[in-house]
């Protein structure tokens, strides 16, 4: 596929789901995640990981060095989310490296309309989230987008609470 036509299809995704366009804040790239993360500086606030190929999720992405490049690329107070979607025993194994080098830092929740799964892991060991601080921000985000970010807050926050990430990992090992 030439340039112009891999512009306009990532053009024509950013359109049909919403992203906004780059600038200081936000860059979208399509690329191969493994070689644009080793070349990255260190300091990313949030890194978004949709990476799947025709077989599924991406070999160079589902490794532990990966994850811990990430880990190691990412702001203090960094996030790591991923799309997971494919089989169970893949989605369980790549959950288990993520506990285990985000430190168990990792919530994982259903995203059953899509029947896949993402990963949330923080990179601070000392993370705790604020469900009140959270809550109250997904009701402003849903009166200024017309998103219903609250029931997405309680999703994460069901899963988080009842464990879901580590009963992943353990079904994996």
């Amino acid at each position: 596929m030439d340039r112009r036509a891999v512009r306009e299809r990532a053009d024509a995704l950013r359109d049909a789901f919403l992203v906004p366009p780059d600038g200081p804040n936000l860059q979208v790239l399509e690329a191969d995640g493994a070689e644009h993360l080793a070349g990255a500086e260190k300091g990313i606030d949030v890194l978004l990981l949709d990476a799947f190929d025709r077989r599924g999720y991406a070999p160079s992405l589902a490794s532990r060095e990966f994850l811990a490049q990430a880990k190691a690329k990412l702001a203090g107070s960094g996030v790591l989310l991923a799309n997971l979607a494919g089989d169970e025993e893949t989605r369980a194994g790549l959950v288990g490296m993520a506990m285990d080098v985000f430190h168990d830092q990792v919530i994982v929740f259903p995203v059953r309309e899509d029947d896949n799964h993402v990963l949330i892991a923080f990179k601070d060991p000392n993370f705790e989230p604020n469900w009140r601080r959270l809550h109250n921000a997904a009701k402003e985000l849903r009166a200024k987008y017309g998103l219903d970010f609250p029931v997405f807050v309680d999703k994460i926050e069901r899963a988080a609470k009842a464990g879901l990430a580590r009963r992943e990992a353990e079904h994996g090992r």
